[in-house]
């Protein structure tokens, strides 16, 4: 085959390859948009909403969320609910265990003691964190046969 028909060809299949390839953004989406809970958020902060029963600051902001099409990450970000570590369903912060699973919740102590210590210039260092009671899935060493 002559070199300009293959040439040729090799241009075509670039070209065909970058139209295939598409863009990042899917057609008709506008990037710059804000975007909106999706029903699987509205639903959980409906039935958040719903599992509350009482007239409260948290029920209040769960409403308002609910009407200005807040998105799930921008209610938790505002510290009014929180996730079930183990099932993903919303509870309150001053829960003590979720009421969909029974599991029992972060308590308001910290587990973590945070030390903020000096230097020898008398200078404040970072402060080291201690975490009480954890313990790694793995020993240290392996057991003894």
């Amino acid at each position: 085959m002559p070199a300009f028909l293959t040439r040729l060809f090799e241009r075509l299949k670039a070209k065909a390859d970058r139209s295939a390839a598409g863009t990042a953004v899917p057609a008709g989406l506008d990037p710059n948009e804000r975007r909106g809970p999706t029903a699987r958020e509205r639903m959980l902060i409906r039935r958040r909403l719903r599992a509350t029963g009482q007239e409260d600051a948290e029920a209040e902001a769960l409403r308002r969320a609910l009407g200005e099409r807040q998105t799930l990450d921008e209610l938790l970000a505002s510290g009014v609910v929180a996730r079930c570590p183990s099932c993903g369903e919303l509870t309150g912060r001053r829960d003590r265990t979720c009421s969909n699973c029974g599991a029992q919740l972060a308590s308001e102590q910290p587990t973590e003691r945070h030390t903020a210590g000096r230097d020898q210039n008398g200078h404040a260092t970072a402060p080291s964190t201690a975490v009480k009671g954890a313990s790694s899935v793995r020993s240290p060493t392996p057991p003894a046969r």
